[in-house]
């Protein structure tokens, strides 16, 4: 886990994502909170104000119970959090995807715009990275001018998205995922001894 936060540590220097006000996309999917742990454990060696973006696409019915887990874990941390809600009805019957995207980065750049914040993150990684740059060659285009997914570029013009996970594979992400739970119930379990061995004295 230490090496995996030194090394996103490292990334966002590398990415000048110190001394800022910074919006975070969140899933709650593995990736993104992995990325918000992270940078909430790095936020005051950086001295980045964190703030979380979520969306509702109720597209998987697990929805539901995913918005209630990210307002917990935000409220529970105080982070600001914004949340939209996709409502079914305004869902396409053909094209649903980009439809979603449209939404997404139609509400991202809103709530930039309110909080006058200038960097949206997004936890795409090394496979995503991989994956697009296969899909563009497949497409057919020409691999002179191919580009896979760019850690910084101008987002609506006035902002910008970084994606400081594009150097990490899945496999390493849900390592240090799986690592952080095991050290979590670790102190847990400690703590319990400790109680219980004050108990019995």
């Amino acid at each position: 886990v230490k090496k995996f936060e030194n090394q996103l540590l490292q990334r966002l220097r590398d990415l000048k994502i110190s001394n800022k006000k910074v919006l975070l996309a969140v899933s709650t999917g593995v990736d993104s909170m992995v990325l918000l742990s992270g940078m909430l454990k790095l936020s005051k060696v950086l001295d980045v104000e964190i703030n979380v973006a979520y969306i509702d696409h109720q597209l998987r019915e697990q929805s539901k119970e995913e918005t209630k887990f990210i307002k917990e874990f935000c409220f529970a941390r105080n982070i600001p959090l914004y949340v939209y809600r996709w409502e079914k009805e305004e869902h396409p019957v053909q094209s649903i995807e980009a439809a979603a995207r449209e939404v997404r980065y139609n509400f991202f750049e809103k709530v930039l715009k309110e909080n006058n914040i200038e960097y949206l993150v997004t936890a795409h990684h090394g496979d995503d990275q991989a994956e697009t740059f296969l899909m563009k060659l497949i497409r057919g285009g020409n691999i002179q001018q191919l580009q896979a997914i760019q850690s910084v570029r101008i987002f609506r013009e006035d902002y910008q998205i970084v994606r400081p996970m594009l150097i990490f594979n899945k496999k390493e992400i849900t390592t240090s995922y799986n690592s952080s739970i095991k050290s979590r119930k670790s102190r847990i379990f400690k703590a319990c001894i400790r109680i219980y061995s004050a108990i019995n004295k």
